[in-house]
């Protein structure tokens, strides 16, 4: 199920309720809802928006602007650092504020999803989306972002 008329949500939001309700993977668990471009654009400035892919994956071909380099084989480790070291490591003050609204991404939405699940089970964050289209569709719409190859000389 994918949700493009999400506004950023809170524990209040019924919108997101609804969502987790909607969906589940296993007993009693709920997939992490899956957001379209619409709503990443709509609410680029509004929640973090963290990428999940590994720093030279994004160091070659770009990043979302405004996203955050968290990479997924990280989150566990990076969670548990004080927050000066983490601060020191990744340049951005980790997610703290467990309600946070927080965009996912990576370069399809696989381990974007992964990374999501891995927030909210271990570290208990409650309002995480996925951006399905990631990487992918974001570079699709816009090639400005995409890092270009140098030229041969």
């Amino acid at each position: 199920m994918v949700y493009s008329n999400l506004h950023p949500f809170s524990t209040s939001c019924t919108c997101l309720a609804e969502a987790k309700i909607a969906e589940k993977s296993g007993p009693d668990v709920p997939d992490i809802p899956v957001v379209t471009y619409d709503f990443v654009k709509q609410n680029l400035k509004s929640m973090r928006l963290l990428d999940v892919r590994k720093i030279d994956e994004v160091a070659e071909y770009g990043i979302i602007p405004g996203a955050q380099i968290l990479p997924v084989d990280d989150i566990e480790t990076a969670m548990k650092l004080p927050i000066g070291a983490f601060k020191v490591k990744y340049r951005f003050d980790p997610p703290a504020d467990r309600t946070e609204n927080i965009i996912v991404y990576c370069r399809s939405g696989k381990r974007a999803d992964r990374a999501a699940k891995i927030l909210r089970d271990k570290f208990g964050f409650k309002n995480l989306v996925n951006y399905k289209g990631s990487w992918a569709e974001w570079a699709e719409k816009h090639p400005e972002d995409v890092k270009k190859p140098l030229p041969k000389s």
